[in-house]
Formats: structure tokens, sequence, C-alpha cells
């Protein structure tokens, strides 16, 4: 396995969901709230899997069309994060590819990401 792989991240950390898709308006069902609700809930199934239950969810961003931000101040296994994002979105009817990177709060820099459809496949996300 590699290193990263069980990295506990440590620092403020930005999770960002991409979703791939060639057209706005391609896929009607996708609703920015639907988006938003997965997110918070994965992001607080993350934090309860690192005994933190009690902190904060700040709202999601929506940067742009496809583009939606998440910032998580506290550490998380990133482990869980394909399989957790994955339930979350499919409890809330999300079935189209995506990309997740997570980046350092800090400098905005990639720590570490992966595509939903390649993590399928393979079962890696680096």
């Amino acid at each position: 396995m590699a290193p990263f792989a069980a990295l506990f991240l440590l620092s403020m950390l930005l999770m960002q969901f991409v979703r791939a898709v060639s057209e706005p308006g391609q896929h009607p069902g996708l609703s920015t709230e639907k988006v938003n609700l997965a997110l918070r809930r994965a992001a607080d199934l993350l934090l309860k899997e690192s005994d933190d239950s009690i902190s904060r969810i700040p709202p999601v961003e929506k940067v742009t069309t496809n583009v939606w931000l998440l910032r998580l101040e506290h550490s998380f296994n990133y482990n869980l994060l394909p399989t957790i994002l994955q339930e979350s979105f499919e409890v809330h009817s999300i079935t189209d590819n995506y990309d997740v990177a997570v980046l350092r709060c800090l400098d905005g820099m990639l720590e570490l990401g992966y595509n939903f459809e390649d993590f399928s496949q393979n079962n890696s996300a680096t």
C-alpha cells in the first residue's frame, strides 16, 4: 500500500469535488442542494470516524458550474473518503463520474485525489 494510502491528514484541508460532465445542463437531475447534502454527510461521517462528533461542518461552496468546495479543518482518514463519499452520493441519487481533490488550505496544493471510475476499477486512490 502506498505511504499516502494510510495517511491521516493533519493540516487544514479542502475537499474539492469536480463533477465530470461535458456540457452544462446535460444532467438535469443533479442539484446544488443534493451535492451540498451529500458532501456534508460525507464530511460528518469522516469526522465521526476520527472520533470528532462536535466539529462544525462549514457550508459547501459552489466554485463553478461543476465544482464544489468543502473546507474541513480537522484530520480525517483518507482511506475512508472514496467509500463514504460514494455512499453519500448514492443516498442523494448522484450517479455521474466525478473527481475528488484534497488540497492544503494553506497554499491550495494538491495533497491527494482520485477519479471515481478509476477508483472503482482499480480500487486505488492516490
